[in-house]
């Protein structure tokens, strides 16, 4: 969906790097919640804000580790919990 020229609402993002996002849009950027996949299978999933990882949510790689807690301005922050 696309609001006055960028992406809103719900929707699916592939970049040239073959990293996906799907989820919320609001003025072209991520926003809300959704879910980024990088191409080497590491995942994003929870709350986005103007692009970057805020507010809750679960970083995972590709060992299957994950932390699961707090992120600011795209990285972790504040109390969150790390799982191997």
């Amino acid at each position: 969906q696309f609001a006055q020229g960028r992406r809103a609402g719900r929707g699916r993002l592939m970049d040239a790097h073959l990293a996906v996002y799907e989820g919320d849009f609001k003025n072209g950027c991520m926003h809300g919640s959704g879910c980024f996949t990088w191409f080497d299978g590491c995942s994003y999933k929870g709350h986005f804000l103007r692009g970057r990882f805020q507010g809750q949510g679960m970083l995972t790689w590709p060992d299957g580790s994950s932390y699961r807690g707090a992120f600011k301005q795209g990285r972790q922050h504040g109390h969150g919990e790390l799982h191997d």
